[in-house]
């Protein structure tokens, strides 16, 4: 009987929730990567200042080293004068060296800052739109199954009362009609009266 009951209380929500309206929005947005993106944007138009600096800085390098030359040309030939110009060109090449691998460096680094603007942060975004769709539906999903759950166990009260009422009745016309008019009169009254109380106590805690 409560799987009889239970049958025909889906059955019913099933009915009802498809008669009821549509599906409850989720609340919830996704949140943007713009603001990341425009900071790496800044990140990128500072990096490349730095490396308009350090081209000029290599310039001023060679411009140096060319000075450093035409200084060797006209000090005396002294062995402390050579080792002073040696060691000159020595940092001057060091600097030089060390400009390009900033160089080298900032462009990588340029180049990365490219790849997670027009790669990395619009895969980002999408998982992040694709996972708030998601939740969106899982929510949509779980109201549907809660409004179709309330529709189902309304129902079902409705029925387990309408079932305990008939079984009452019919108990009071069973009695009756073994009884006739004796079921009106004590003490077959009693009866009468305690036998579908005692029925309809049962199905009230069974079903």
């Amino acid at each position: 009987m409560k799987k009889i009951l239970s049958i025909l209380a889906m059955g019913v929500a099933l009915a009802l929730s498809s008669c009821a309206g549509g599906p409850q929005r989720g609340g919830y947005t996704a949140p943007s990567a713009a603001v990341v993106g425009q900071r790496i944007n800044t990140a990128s138009e500072k990096i490349t200042v730095a490396k308009a600096s350090t081209t000029k800085a290599q310039a001023h390098a060679a411009a140096a080293k060319a000075q450093v030359a035409k200084i060797e040309t006209i000090v005396p030939k002294t062995s402390e004068n050579a080792a002073l110009i040696l060691s000159l060109k020595q940092e001057i090449d060091g600097l030089t060296d060390e400009l390009l691998n900033t160089q080298i460096a900032l462009q990588g680094a340029q180049d990365e800052l490219t790849k997670a603007t027009t790669v990395d942060i619009p895969n980002l975004q999408r998982k992040i739109v694709d996972q708030t769709v998601l939740l969106n539906q899982t929510i949509i999903e779980k109201n549907d199954l809660k409004t179709k759950y309330d529709a189902a166990a309304k129902s079902y009260h409705k029925l387990k009362f309408w079932i305990i009422g008939v079984a009452a009745a019919a108990t009071v016309f069973l009695i009756y009609s073994l009884f006739h008019f004796a079921a009106l009169t004590p003490p077959i009254l009693y009866l009468t009266i305690a036998a579908p109380i005692a029925v309809s106590t049962f199905l009230l805690f069974y079903l």
